[in-house]
């Protein structure tokens, strides 16, 4: 398990150039959020294998962002919230809403800017656990954050996958069943999409820390 405070190592750097095509699925469930990723990383006519889903320690939090977008301004974002949540004195999410907000248009202002590529828009999913033990999960909106609904399908989200999800999800979901749901509809997007391919993570966010299934 792990927890806020707890100062983890950098991944490597992904190469840069190219779409980052995935697939993200997450789900609130009774006691937590659960979320879902696969491991292959579709950059133009190449494929190689990530973790898209380790958490960092960032200042009085712990985060974990998985974005979908042309791979050098993934890796930018990432950079600037690494570099802006650490620095923040913020202890509360509405305090680390504001900051990674205020961090996102500084990003679209100056990386999206002058970046040469045509595909300028990055879409992420931020899940943030405080040492308060508040915890949350968003989705990009541009340069906002808007909070989670019960499950969200970020990337190579078709409308079968959306189906799939709106089956399988309900208000009151075990924690295990949201887990199991998971890995089934990436399972089925892994047999039906070349850009979707195992072994699939996923996480847990809950008011204690993290944990990997």
């Amino acid at each position: 398990m792990l927890r806020p405070g707890r100062r983890l190592p950098h991944l490597p750097k992904r190469p840069a150039g190219g779409k980052r095509v995935t697939l993200i699925a997450a789900w609130r469930c009774a006691g937590g959020i659960v979320i879902h990723a696969d491991a292959q990383e579709t950059v133009g006519h190449y494929r190689r294998a990530v973790q898209k889903l380790t958490p960092e320690s960032m200042g009085n939090f712990l985060v974990t962002v998985a974005g979908s977008g042309d791979s050098p301004l993934v890796e930018s974002l990432i950079i600037r919230l690494r570099r802006r949540v650490q620095a923040s004195i913020a202890t509360d999410l509405d305090g680390f809403v504001q900051e990674v907000e205020d961090e996102v248009a500084s990003f679209y202002n100056v990386d999206v800017a002058c970046y040469p590529g045509e595909n300028k828009e990055v879409k992420f999913v931020l899940g943030a656990v405080s040492d308060r033990g508040e915890y949350d999960l968003w989705v990009s909106e541009h340069i906002r954050l808007r909070k989670a609904s019960k499950y969200e399908l970020v990337g190579w989200d078709e409308p079968l996958y959306h189906n799939l999800a709106s089956r399988l999800y309900r208000p009151d979901l075990p924690m295990s069943q949201a887990i199991l749901a998971g890995l089934y509809l990436m399972n089925v997007a892994e047999q039906t999409s070349n850009y979707v391919k195992g072994p699939i993570t996923a996480i847990i966010l809950g008011p204690t820390g993290i944990w990997r299934t």
